[in-house]
């Protein structure tokens, strides 16, 4: 009878953990919300939202519409951005390691004081795009490298 009811607890705190792990990629678009490993509609229209502080790591948010969005402190780490149009975004103090913004449009957007280590740009538009006090470390595709050496905060060398 005891093995029954600790199992039948057990049961109840994992179905529990499950349903709040899942319905976390249906909260609606808001600061700090949590979208770590969502699949996304491709295309999304995020224009002017406030995702401050989200945590969108390993997300797939290609082709999303992140125009004038604010996504500063957001953990961005590992998240598809293919060809997301993310001009004039604010991505101050972001965690963009090791994401791909492939071809993704990044103009006049404020990337500063973020981590970019790893990242992926190839193709990205990057006219005006601040990157002041950025770690781009490993980064590609910015300034014609194949890849940003160790040493790359702020502009890559």
């Amino acid at each position: 009878m005891a093995m029954s009811l600790r199992l039948l607890s057990l049961a109840t705190v994992l179905s529990c953990s499950c349903v709040a792990a899942f319905s976390a990629c249906t909260d609606p678009a808001g600061p700090k919300v949590d979208w770590q490993g969502c699949i996304k509609e491709d295309g999304i229209k995020l224009d002017g939202v406030n995702l401050a502080g989200a945590n969108l790591s390993r997300a797939q948010l290609r082709f999303a519409q992140l125009r004038g969005a604010d996504l500063s402190n957001a953990d961005l780490s590992g998240t598809n951005l293919i060809g997301a149009n993310m001009s004039g975004a604010n991505l101050t103090k972001s965690d963009l390691m090791d994401s791909v913004l492939y071809v993704a449009n990044l103009t006049d957007a404020n990337v500063s004081q973020s981590r970019l280590n790893r990242a992926n740009l190839i193709g990205a538009r990057l006219t005006n795009t601040n990157f002041t006090n950025s770690n781009l470390t490993g980064a590609t595709g910015i300034g014609g490298k194949s890849s940003c050496a160790s040493v790359s905060v702020g502009v890559c060398r």
